[in-house]
């Protein structure tokens, strides 16, 4: 029976790559700005895609500071990479586990420390991810970023060496350690490209949207390279056009 089943996955996961690949060749047949190819979503269908990687929830809640759009100070810088300046840490995954939410809200908070001229690890997403139910995550069934920011501001969170991520869920175990923390947050709803490129001139923001997108799950790269941003699309680096995420 195992033997059988075993055919029958391989052979609906066969029938998903061929439908990907056909239209990964329709796409780039079109000479768009961008090119779609293999990644590591290959065998998933968009469906199973969506549910597994991509964020689930509203991206923030109503506790945060909210900043109008027109307060945003203009710049003109033209191109800035923050991962040259040693302030984005190191690309993660989080597997099947839908919290990117964690990850964006614990990367957030070491880029402030960093900002100021301080040391700070990789923070964990897994003590986010275990610990934030209170505040109205759900684990790896979703979350949101405001509620993490939330939490962190009143509890601080460990290192990731520390805590270390698992991808699934875990019971709430904190290791004594480092805790850290921030003052305050800002934060933007339906924002405009324009106003995100302003604002990622002067320090990384973390960027919540629609990753459903079936070209998403196969995109490989765009035709301008401008900015970095903090942008939880599936947690896995990837670059769409004017931006790297």
């Amino acid at each position: 029976v195992a033997a059988v089943l075993l055919i029958i996955i391989s052979s609906y996961r066969s029938l998903v790559l061929k439908e990907n690949l056909k239209y990964i060749n329709y796409v780039n047949s079109l000479n768009l700005t961008y090119e779609l190819g293999i990644t590591p979503f290959i065998y998933l269908t968009n469906e199973e895609f969506a549910r597994m990687h991509t964020f689930r929830g509203l991206a923030f809640n109503s506790s945060g500071v909210r900043t109008q759009e027109n307060s945003v100070q203009q710049s003109n810088i033209d191109a800035i990479d923050w991962r040259k300046k040693g302030i984005i840490s190191p690309v993660q995954n989080q597997l099947s586990c839908g919290c990117c939410y964690a990850f964006a809200a614990t990367e957030l908070v070491a880029v402030a420390h960093r900002l100021q001229g301080l040391t700070a690890p990789v923070l964990s997403s897994q003590q986010v991810l275990d610990c934030s139910q209170g505040y109205g995550n759900n684990g790896c069934d979703g979350g949101t970023l405001g509620a993490s920011l939330l939490y962190i501001k009143a509890k601080g969170v460990v290192s990731d060496a520390a805590y270390p991520y698992l991808g699934k869920e875990g019971s709430c175990e904190i290791p004594s350690g480092s805790l850290y923390t921030f003052k305050t947050y800002q934060q933007l709803l339906y924002t405009k490209e324009d106003t995100i490129k302003e604002m990622v001139s002067t320090r990384p923001v973390s960027v919540g949207i629609a990753s459903s997108w079936s070209n998403l799950q196969v995109f490989l790269w765009a035709s301008a390279l401008m900015f970095s941003i903090i942008g939880k699309v599936y947690c896995q680096e990837t670059v769409m056009e004017s931006w790297i995420t």
